[in-house]
């Protein structure tokens, strides 16, 4: 028979409960961790559908442009993403429904692949450059506020997307 010293009483107890708060803390860790990388792989996500939805319009606007007509090259510049459908995919585009439609699908994607999804295009003239913006509300915290940028230059389109907290630019030479 063991005799148990009644010093010692409760002592195990004590060691099962330390060592549970430990497990728990560790526990709490990995959680906070876990947490931590959902969100940045939908960071990463939303970065990844950005590009997708910028390089779209840079592949719209080429595929509009006559290469060998100056006067069709600003025809993007300050896209009007309000539009709507003009309904002509079926049966085909003319060239202002075309852009209508391109509109209204980027548009349309945008919103639906980010959160508070809008875009910007501008052309500069001068230098035959494009700008195309792709702008989302990465915190969900309506801290999206593009409609402030009231300058539809490039350079404007620029500073715009300097001033967000997120936003990807693509600039491209016709």
């Amino acid at each position: 028979m063991y005799l148990i010293n009644k010093n010692q009483q409760g002592v195990g107890m004590i060691e099962v409960i330390v060592a549970l708060f430990i497990l728990a803390v560790g526990l709490l860790g990995a959680l906070a961790m876990q947490a931590n990388s959902i969100k940045s792989n939908q960071q990463a996500t939303y970065s990844t559908d950005a590009q997708i939805l910028a390089q779209d319009m840079v592949e719209r606007i080429q595929a509009y442009n006559d290469i060998d007509i100056a006067t069709d090259d600003a025809e993007y510049h300050d896209l009007d993403l309000s539009v709507t459908n003009p309904g002509c995919a079926a049966a085909g585009c003319d060239k202002d429904a075309r852009k209508q439609h391109d509109a209204f699908e980027w548009a349309t994607a945008l919103r639906q692949r980010l959160p508070a999804g809008t875009g910007k295009v501008a052309f500069d003239a001068s230098a035959g450059v494009y700008a195309v913006a792709v702008f989302w509300d990465a915190n969900q915290d309506g801290s999206l506020n593009v409609d402030s940028c009231t300058d539809d230059s490039r350079a404007g389109v620029q500073t715009c997307c300097a001033t967000q907290n997120t936003c990807y630019l693509v600039e491209f030479m016709l």
